[in-house]
This record gives structure tokens, sequence and C-alpha cells, in this order.
């Protein structure tokens, strides 16, 4: 617990770090000069203790709140509150070792609390343009206040923009009035955040990995479960080989599988031959799956070169046969292949 008197010697030290660096926002080097010059008042020796890092660190914190708050005040938007400037001047102090390498980050972590879900993905490209320094310079001591701050973003997100579960996205209920609507932008934002963590943090790192083997069981891929009459057509550019509804539901049965890899390792001693949980039925499925993939001619297949804004792929028995031509489809399904081996290799 810290002295009355201590208490007002920070106070009065972050008081005059914060006018230092507001006065001369513009000029770095002076502001370095002077915040040295506090060190011979406030520090015991000529060197920076941690102190008085932290002193300015709270000057930093002071600052960025005082900014946001006056945009939401005055109505000003993020590009003219000149945080940009805040960020580079807390990037050169590190550089020069009087900060600590966190205060960047720290930045980041303060404005995600502040700032709306859709304001934080401006607020993100700050960061991302200044990704090479922020390598450099800012770990491994931004490491906590990143991962903090990237993963309660990506919980209000999924508060703000998700269902509860999927059943009740499927059936539109108790889906709350404030609820915004999950777009493409908001899942590009989520990957977003999660490529700038990866820059700053090995994916090898043991916050990235997932240890208990954990899975997203909640994510169904729904198929029809009756055959439609004539669903099965095929159109006139088709390669001459017929989709049935077998092939059809082989071919999406495969999702509960990537959905969850560990079911292909329960065993059942009952002759039950509608049970699709075993190996050899997985086996059996995946055969005959990608026979027909091989049997594809990439070159008469078609390539979208457009940006897909889709989260899902659609499960229509009459679409089956033209998403098979589609080459980014089939590579989507094969990296599904390859992300369930491996997952059955660790297990």
């Amino acid at each position: 617990i810290m002295s009355t008197q201590t208490t007002v010697d920070i106070g009065r030290e972050v008081k005059l770090i914060k006018d230092v660096i507001v006065n001369d926002m513009g000029n770095f080097s002076e502001i370095k000069n002077k915040l040295l010059e506090l060190v011979k008042e406030f520090c015991k020796g000529s060197e920076i203790d941690t102190d008085y890092k932290i002193a300015i660190e709270y000057a930093v914190k002071s600052i960025l709140s005082d900014k946001i708050i006056e945009g939401i005040i005055n109505d000003i938007s993020l590009e003219e509150l000149e945080i940009d400037n805040l960020l580079d001047l807390s990037i050169y102090l590190v550089e020069c070792d009087i900060s600590h390498s966190s205060l960047p980050l720290i930045i980041l972590e303060d404005g995600f609390d502040y700032f709306t879900a859709l304001q934080c993905s401006k607020f993100l490209n700050l960061f991302e343009s200044r990704l090479k320094k922020l390598q450099n310079f800012c770990m491994p001591g931004g490491r906590r206040p990143l991962l903090r701050s990237i993963i309660k973003l990506l919980r209000r997100l999924s508060v703000e923009y998700c269902p509860t579960n999927y059943e009740d996205y499927k059936n539109k209920k108790n889906i709350s009035k404030n609820k915004g609507t999950y777009t493409p932008d908001i899942a590009r934002f989520k990957g977003r955040l999660l490529l700038f963590l990866g820059s700053l943090i090995p994916l090898s790192d043991k916050s990235g990995v997932n240890t208990r083997g954990e899975v997203n069981s909640s994510n169904i891929s729904e198929c029809e479960e009756e055959e439609v009459e004539d669903s099965m057509e095929i159109d006139s550019n088709s390669d001459g080989k017929a989709i049935d509804f077998s092939f059809y539901k082989q071919f999406w049965s495969l999702q509960k599988f990537f959905r969850n890899p560990n079911l292909i390792f329960e065993n059942n001693n009952n002759n039950n031959n509608n049970n699709n949980n075993s190996f050899d039925d997985f086996f059996e499925e995946s055969t005959v799956i990608l026979n027909r993939i091989e049997s594809i001619d990439i070159n008469k297949s078609s390539v979208i070169n457009q940006k897909q804004d889709y989260l899902k792929y659609l499960t229509a028995t009459n679409i089956l046969n033209l998403q098979l031509k589609d080459t980014e489809f089939i590579r989507h399904i094969l990296i599904q292949y390859l992300i369930f081996f491996q997952a059955i290799t660790r297990s």
C-alpha cells in the first residue's frame, strides 16, 4: 500500500509528463529530452527506473482517454483525434528505452475498451500499418496486454453480433434486438484480429494451441433428409457423371467428422449398419468422394476470381453438381481433410 506522500508524488509526476507530451506532441526528440530532464527530479539516480516508466504509461493512457472523450463529446472522427501521433510517440519512447515495451499495445487494449466494435476495426488499422515496428520493439513485453485485448474483443463480437447457438440462429429465436447482423465485414474483422495476433505472437505459443482438443460441435451443416424429385438433374455443362442422393448424403455427412474428429475413434460393438461414427464408414465415404474429386477435369472447372463473401456453403441437393466444378469449393474440402488428419494424428 502506497503512502499518501508517494501517491501525491506519482500524481505530480504523471501530470508533468502528460503536460510535456501534450505541449510538444509534434516534436518527439524534444519530448524525449524533456522526459530525460524529469528523470533527474523523480529518479534517485540518473537512470530511468521502473516507477518512472509506469508514470509515462499512466500519462499516455490519460492522454488517450482525454482524446477519445473529446471525440465522443464533439463528434470528432477517429482520424481527426490524431491517435496515430500518440501511437508513433509510444513506439519512439520504446525504441529510446524510456518506456516499457508494452506501451503501444496498452494503447491498443485501452482503445478496444473505449471504442465500439465497428470503430475498433478502424482503430486496428493504425497498428496493422506499424506491424513491423511492433514486431521489433514491442514483444515479448506486450504479449499479455495483446492477448487480453484481442480475446476480449473477439468475445464482444461474438456476443454483440452472434446468436446464442446455431439452433437459435436457425429458428430466429432468443436473438436480442440489440444484436447486430453477423455480416462478412464482422467475419473479416475477426480474421484480421487473429492474423494480427499471429503476426506478433508465434503460432507455437501455448496461448494459440488447442492443447485440450476442444471442438466446435455447434457448427452444424444442415442437409436435406429426403430426396426431392428432379433435384439431381445434371446441367448441360456437366462432366457426365450423375450425382445421386446417396452420394449427396455421403458428401455432407463427412462434415460431422470434420466438426469433431474424435468421432472416428468411437467404436460400436452393436451391429447397427446405420451408424456412421466409425472409421470404416468414414473411409468408405471418403474413398467415394475423393475418387469423384480426382476424376474432375480441373481445366474445365470454374475458377472464381471475385471476393467470396459467404460464411458457409449451401447444402441443397440441386447445386452439389455445380459446386463440385468450382475449384475454390474443392480446395476448401481438401483443406478440411488436412485439418482433420492433423487432428487425429495428435489424438
